[in-house]
């Protein structure tokens, strides 16, 4: 085992009971019933491996469990093999334990590897690539394994979006592609259903893809029946060496590709999201932290965050400049997402992560989003204000706005403080027609928000 495997083999917590997965995460923050998806057991023993490994491990299998707790490819993979692990037909278990470190050259660009242009031979393939049958209530769980230097990590394939991948308490390093690539081989495959928790993707150029061949690109809202849920969990995008086919001056202007020393080298990634229309349609990540050092390379879709639910989420921007504005894109976060230029903010993730809490356990709380609404009674302009969830924020203050029809300038006219129901009421006598609204500054525990504007003329 080479002091790189058995580093990454350090970092991997024993968990007892490994047999029966439970349902509640290794967390410093209680959570509820509801925030972590349920996973399965696993069936019986069927293949044990262990020690160092010179052959794959591959075939069909139905409720069975792989366990390869100890089994270690050590710069075997991807040359000569390909899918270290790999099942075409499988059909309800666990794979547990197996550490892949493969042997594609960390110096190697894009072109050369990928491409096998520039003096650099073709290195594909996927370290779990696990192709589900088209059975009722059909899953994997993956747990407690290990992936770095390779093409994709985690590979699922299926013919139903109802099927399911568990990836519990797994590891990604220096992921050359994708390191969840949930895209099936084209139709009738489609994505299904990832459940992700308490894993460390430390080094991917793309995150999660979910981009099916024929399934075009750059959505931000998937439609396919399949859900994606992230729990407990980090994920660094991580600058790759890329040649002339991925990156140019141009690129490097808009701070898209980063300049090395080595004449027509850059560094570049592709992003956290790598979405489509046929992506899952509900996408659920809570307790997470990602990091971005750049912008993507190739397209601003990159950086679009899919529709969905996010609960104390954060972004660590390590890159040049605003994020906001990275890459010559408009790039926007949603409700729920905390961004942050701090980079010890992803050490102190990682070191709660690898003392088994969740890597938010040291970070303050993100805030919870809110909603006012605003509406008009004759004369009078009433808002509301309420939490994400419903609840409304008696006695929250207020401060209403006015724009004169034309301006596209907002004055405060008014502060106020909700009654017990969360509403307050100002009669206006606008000389001209105006715009109002309601503006909440946001405090410790909620986050602010503003109304939708309504129209008041003179009487």
């Amino acid at each position: 085992m080479s002091a790189r495997v058995a580093l990454l083999a350090t970092a991997v917590l024993a968990v007892p009971s490994w047999v029966v997965l439970t349902t509640a995460p290794s967390s410093g923050r209680p959570a509820g019933p509801a925030s972590v998806a349920a996973m399965a057991a696993c069936p019986p023993v069927q293949v044990t491996r262990t020690g160092a490994q010179s052959t794959p491990v591959e075939g069909a299998a139905s409720d069975a469990t792989w366990d390869l707790r100890g089994a270690v490819w050590d710069r075997v993979a991807p040359d000569p093999i390909l899918y270290p692990v790999r099942s075409e037909a499988w059909t309800r278990g666990c794979i547990v334990g197996a550490q892949v470190n493969g042997d594609v050259p960390e110096g190697a660009t894009r072109d050369q590897w990928f491409d096998g242009k520039h003096g650099g031979p073709r290195l594909g393939g996927e370290v779990f690539r696990v192709t589900l049958t088209n059975t009722p209530g059909n899953y994997v769980t993956i747990r407690d394994t290990v992936a770095a230097d390779f093409e994709d990590a985690y590979d699922p394939n299926g013919w139903s979006p109802a099927s399911t991948m568990y990836l519990d308490h797994v590891q990604a390093r220096y992921i050359r592609d994708d390191c969840v690539e949930n895209e099936g081989d084209g139709p009738p495959q489609v994505p299904v259903t990832l459940v992700v928790r308490r894993s460390l993707f430390d080094g991917c150029f793309s995150g999660f893809a979910e981009r099916p061949p024929g399934a075009g690109s750059e959505a931000t809202r998937g439609a396919g029946s399949s859900s994606l849920s992230v729990d407990d969990s980090l994920m660094y995008i991580q600058p790759q060496p890329l040649g002339p086919l991925y990156c140019s001056k141009k690129q490097a202007r808009l701070g898209r590709c980063r300049t090395t020393a080595q004449p027509k080298v850059w560094l570049g990634s592709y992003g956290i999201w790598k979405w489509s229309r046929a992506a899952a349609a509900r996408v659920t990540v809570r307790n997470t932290v990602f990091r971005l050092d750049m912008p993507s390379y190739s397209t601003c879709a990159g950086q679009d965050w899919p529709s969905g639910s996010y609960r104390n989420v954060w972004l660590v921007w390590t890159g040049a400049g605003p994020y906001g504005s990275a890459g010559g894109c408009t790039n926007r976060l949603p409700a729920g997402v905390r961004l942050t230029t701090d980079a010890r903010v992803w050490d102190r993730a990682k070191a709660d992560w690898a003392a088994g809490r969740s890597p938010v356990s040291s970070l303050p709380a993100s805030q919870t989003a809110t909603r006012v609404f605003a509406r008009r009674a004759g004369h009078q302009v009433v808002g509301t204000v309420a939490a994400a969830g419903g609840r409304r924020l008696g006695g929250a203050y207020l401060t209403l706005q006015r724009r004169t029809v034309g301006s596209s300038r907002w004055a405060s006219a008014a502060r106020m403080r909700a009654d017990v129901h969360g509403v307050v009421r100002r009669l206006v006598r606008p000389p001209r027609p105006s715009d109002f609204r309601w503006v909440f500054r946001g405090n410790a525990r909620h986050a602010a928000a503003y109304s939708n504007a309504v129209r008041v003329r003179p009487r």
